[in-house]
């Protein structure tokens, strides 16, 4: 997983100091199909990951990475803040969610349908659930989906969005919450969005990762530096046309994330954003 990572980080930020450095602006996607699907696919973000920081926008994340500008990596309103918790659930996801509890702190949890086969974990997910968290699709077995055909992608999400209905039920909210997809590894190409989109799923990334997969118990303060990095960045920004939201990336088994998360909420609640889950996030809902 680090060696992945560690190639998205360099792949995306290197090109973009560089950018920064010679004063150039990113450009729009010249694919019509990715205009057409998102007019407002060069707005500018902050994007930061294992503790590199920058401006970016979906039209250089394409060039970059080849991700389709449809794919979601911030928020619709400035004042938001979305926090999610990738590869539930884990064991420690009940010390997730008291926290959450404890700061009135409503989240996204991405769940893998393969981990939803006892009854353990699947109470843990009806939990959040009924706490009022959402629950949304990691796929079924955290596969690298660019490297799977068009049917076994499908297969990915459906099983684990059925997964999800079968044990939180039917209504709006569930359905809402687990036809939101985010790729393991944050890889995806054109053809992938285009499968998962005519079978009726959402894809999202992030902009805030502070890297807690590599970081261990120890590392707390790193992890709250690099929250404090983003929301300097995007002060230093003010006045830029920048989109302010964020829409972060931490994992429910971090040892490191369950440590500095009282502390990660306080600081960004001072900065006066409102915690959100994903569905406020991207359906522009205050």
């Amino acid at each position: 997983m680090r060696s992945i990572y560690n190639l998205l980080s360099s792949a995306v930020i290197a090109p973009l100091m560089f950018s920064a450095c010679i004063g150039t602006t990113p450009q729009k996607s010249n694919d019509p199909s990715d205009l057409k699907t998102s007019p407002d696919a060069a707005e500018n973000f902050s994007y930061c990951t294992i503790g590199d920081c920058t401006i970016i926008n979906s039209a250089l994340l394409r060039t970059n990475l080849q991700i389709p500008i449809t794919v979601h990596h911030a928020c619709k309103l400035p004042n938001q803040y979305a926090m999610t918790f990738d590869d539930a659930p884990s064991d420690n996801l009940p010390n997730i969610l008291a926290i959450l509890k404890a700061k009135q702190v409503k989240a996204t949890i991405f769940v893998i349908g393969k981990k939803l086969s006892t009854p353990e974990k699947r109470a843990l997910i009806k939990s959040a659930f009924q706490q009022g968290h959402q629950i949304s699709n990691h796929s079924f077995t955290h596969p690298y989906l660019t490297q799977l055909s068009a049917a076994d992608v499908k297969k990915e999400a459906i099983q684990t969005r059925d997964a999800i209905l079968d044990i939180v039920g039917k209504d709006e909210r569930a359905l809402n919450g687990a036809h939101y997809l985010r790729p393991p590894y944050g890889l995806i190409n054109d053809q992938v969005e285009q499968t998962l989109i005519a079978a009726g799923f959402e894809t999202l990334r992030w902009n805030a990762d502070r890297a807690d997969w590599s970081l261990s118990e120890k590392d707390r303060d790193v992890v709250i530096a690099r929250v404090k990095q983003q929301l300097d960045l995007i002060k230093a920004s003010a006045g830029k046309s920048i989109n302010p939201s964020m829409l972060d990336l931490n994992h429910d088994y971090s040892e490191v994330t369950t440590l500095a998360l009282p502390t990660m909420i306080e600081m960004i609640k001072e900065k006066g954003y409102k915690f959100v889950t994903l569905r406020e996030c991207l359906e522009a809902k205050s």
